[in-house]
């Protein structure tokens, strides 16, 4: 497979990432958001799943072979209205994956469809190169 997933707990959140959340001034949880990877011959699929989340507030970036991945999900009754108490204001979803150097980034696509990220990838052919042995 030519993408790399990171490992995740299995409780979602990390242990910093819950002490964090336990705070009461805390109003942002962080979630590994699930993802189905699927690989052609051509492309590679990540289907990961965002509920809530408007495109607007979705940002994907590649850097140095590395696909990332946040989206922020927001109340927006509990943006406008006086909170009175407030456990979950924001979720946060944030992923990584180590796409090696075989993506072609600039035909990169994603498409949000019923809280599903559609990212679709395209691969790149390496370059092989013959090298001749020579004898002395």
């Amino acid at each position: 497979m030519s993408v790399q997933i990171e490992e995740k707990n299995t409780s979602n959140l990390t242990q910093k990432e819950n002490e964090k959340q336990n705070s009461p001034s805390r109003r942002e949880r962080v979630y590994n958001p699930l993802v189905n990877v699927y690989e052609t011959e051509k492309e590679i699929f990540l289907h990961a799943e965002m509920p809530g989340v408007a495109e607007s507030d979705i940002e994907l970036s590649i850097e140095k072979g590395i696909l990332y991945l946040e989206g922020r999900r927001k109340n927006s009754e509990q943006a406008s209205a006086k909170s009175e108490h407030v456990e979950n204001f924001v979720d946060v979803y944030k992923r990584k994956f180590q796409l090696g150097k075989s993506v072609d980034v600039d035909q990169t696509k994603a498409e949000l469809s019923n809280g599903v990220l559609k990212i679709t990838l395209v691969k790149i052919e390496p370059i092989k190169k013959k090298i001749e042995i020579r004898s002395n």
